[in-house]
């Protein structure tokens, strides 16, 4: 493990020199760059093309351009091999190019064929990347890259390599467009690659939006509209009428910014007893925090602004509501954090000793522990915010990093304070990866047609239901796809490659995924990062059917980054009581997690960062790993 962790300390570092020499020499790009999205190659992943396609603008402005109609220059950024840069941008970096002059980039106007080089900067002069073979061979039409400024459409193949056998291959154009604008707004689709999609992008505004609603949209601000009421989410960002903070916040609008402001004559007492979520955050009357204190709504002990849930609002021994005469645990609101039992009197809830009776000489609270979920060294994201039953553990923690979600809601869930996260959870727009959002979200796209058609490496395919595909052993880079649901029933073991072998490796299904055996790695001590075992589980729906990945209750191990469209089920647990753990991050549209194991140290479903996700992806995965915790330099 300490060998691995040395090979990626020396990749990075050979990264940071190459920035620190280039930061002198590159003139930082604007955002008007032409060239959007990014370009691909199965050795390095995903290249930028512009700050503005992966949103580091803020941090690190860069990008392609094409000025003229046809002379491209600039700068491209891969998070594992470094700038790139692209025509006379090149100038002084590295010498002549293969082609025996100074480095240019141009594209022919009337046949769109691109001509000249880029360069991978980190590899110097065995960087040199051809957009067109004819520049090197009169009458080569093997391989060109093609680019209409006109329609914005980009396709084919650069390639970098050299006579000594180095280079990182073929480098696909065709995921990058020309386009600085949305131009269609209602196809799902993010056009001009700067991660807004559809009326979610300022460009569409005044446009028409998706039909999702019974009268088609124009796109743009919903209280800018005027329209809080029409059922439509006229701006894209996943919110609907008053549930959109751009509604809640003009009160012209009749959108109760809170849940004490709704339109009912008895006032505020009367909005927190009607029924309804009246601000529209999911929480209505004695429910929402703006209740507590109000008409029949208890300040409760567990709510007060003052005391944070898991520190000592429950056991200050202090009556901080002042409504009831219960104090601490003997306040009903306290009974998600009073999990503890006094020993001399079971019957007393506790959190710590000092709240029990003393018997013979002994005042003692013991532990009550309930099932919880443990994700390590990751964040927790949630679009619909994040909810448990109970809190973990005293001293434990949901995650080791960041809660995040799109509703800033959360109930008994706790990021670690040493991971630099503030709880409760941050609001950020996160969306699952869907087939109408062409499997794209804030984590990264998946982008399925092009691996399935072999863009990412050899595909075995399979019709109908199958039992335990690909088996075991070494992935080799291969991709399996299964047209029907799959059952594992054997334990899955994979190794890392041999012999130039890759160990990654990725199962598609377009069904249900099953797994009733557990899926491991085998150790690892290889210095070759492809080398690295590492497989992917992309489960997708069809028709209305499957896009779910159900765990049997008799599995602890299950490797893999997982995808499931539809949901993610743990297994209702049997006499067993086992916990499951997960190597590797999990996104799907819904999450039944049902294991009952308890424990102080260890979660009942524990969800484990595993660095083979970055270190070597699986086929089709690198732009999703891009939103996964990366080691970096300090």
């Amino acid at each position: 493990m300490n060998h691995q962790c040395g090979v990626w300390r020396f990749f990075l570092m050979v990264l940071a020199s190459a920035f620190f020499l280039l930061s002198s020499q590159r003139v930082f790009a604007s955002t008007t760059d032409l060239w959007r999205g990014a370009i691909w190659s199965g050795t390095t992943g995903w290249i930028a093309m512009n700050c503005i396609s992966d949103g580091s603008c803020v941090q690190n402005g860069y990008g392609v351009d094409v000025t003229g109609g046809d002379t491209v220059s600039g700068w491209a950024w891969s998070s594992n091999i470094g700038w790139v840069c692209f025509g006379a941008t090149c100038s002084g970096i590295a010498g002549n190019t293969p082609e025996g002059g100074q480095p240019y980039a141009t594209l022919d106007t009337l046949t769109h064929e691109a001509h000249g080089w880029a360069l991978l900067v980190t590899l110097g002069n065995r960087g040199w990347i051809s957009l067109n073979c004819a520049d090197m061979s009169n009458g080569c039409i093997a391989y060109q890259v093609t680019a209409d400024p006109q329609s914005g459409a980009v396709s084919g193949f650069g390639w970098n390599g050299n006579n000594d056998g180095t280079g990182i291959g073929w480098v696909d154009f065709s995921p990058s467009t020309l386009l600085g604008t949305e131009v269609q707004c209602a196809d799902g689709f993010d056009n001009d690659k700067d991660l807004l999609v559809d009326c979610a992008d300022p460009d569409c505004t005044g446009q028409q939006g998706p039909a999702s609603c019974a009268v088609p949209y124009v796109c743009g601000q919903e209280n800018a509209l005027l329209v809080c009421g029409d059922g439509c989410d006229n701006d894209g960002n996943g919110f609907v009428d008053c549930s959109d903070v751009s509604c809640k916040a003009n009160p012209a609008l009749g959108c109760p910014a809170v849940e004490t402001a709704c339109t009912d004559p008895g006032g505020a007492v009367a909005c927190c007893s009607n029924s309804i979520d009246d601000d529209q955050n999911t929480l209505f009357d004695c429910a929402d925090p703006d209740c507590f204190g109000i008409g029949t709504c208890p300040a409760d002990e567990a709510h007060i602004a003052t005391c944070q849930p898991g520190t000592n609002c429950c056991s200050d021994f202090i009556d901080n509501d002042f409504t009831d005469p219960g104090i601490d645990c003997a306040d009903a609101s306290c009974n998600a954090l009073c999990t503890g039992k006094c020993a001399a009197d079971p019957s007393i809830s506790c959190i710590i000793d000092a709240q029990c009776p003393t018997k013979n000489g002994v005042q003692l609270c013991n532990p009550t522990y309930f099932p919880w979920l443990q994700s390590l060294l990751s964040d927790i994201y949630g679009q619909k915010g994040l909810q448990a039953t109970y809190l973990p553990p005293v001293q434990q923690y949901n995650a080791t990093f960041c809660l995040l979600s799109s509703v800033g809601t959360v109930t008994n869930f706790v990021s670690d304070p040493t991971g630099q996260c503030a709880n409760p959870v941050t609001t950020v727009a996160v969306n699952a990866p869907t087939g109408a959002s062409n499997y794209a979200s804030l984590l990264g796209q998946i982008p399925v047609d092009r691996i399935v058609k072999g863009l990412h490496g050899p595909v075995t395919s399979y019709a109908g239901d199958q039992t335990d595909i690909p088996g075991s052993g070494v992935l080799g880079g291969r991709v399996f796809y299964i047209e029907g649901n799959l059952t594992i029933s054997n334990p899955m073991v994979f190794s890392a490659g041999v012999g130039g072998q890759s160990g990654a490796g990725l199962v598609i299904v377009k069904g249900d995924l099953t797994v009733k055996a557990d899926v491991t790695y085998t150790p690892v001590s290889t210095p070759t990062l492809s080398a690295i075992p590492s497989i992917g589980w992309i489960v997708i729906g069809s028709n209305g059917m499957g896009g779910n990945v159900h765990i049997d209750p008799s599995v602890t191990m299950f490797s893999g980054i997982v995808f499931a469209e539809q949901l993610f089920d743990s297994g209702t647990n049997g006499a067993q009581d086992l916990p499951l753990t997960v190597y590797g991050p999990v996104v799907a549209k819904g999450f039944a997690l049902q294991r009952t194991f308890t424990g102080p140290s260890q979660g009942s479903e524990q969800i484990l960062y595993d660095a083979r996700s970055v270190l070597n992806p699986p086929p089709g995965l690198g732009d999703v790993t891009k939103a996964l915790p990366h080691f970096q330099l300090q």
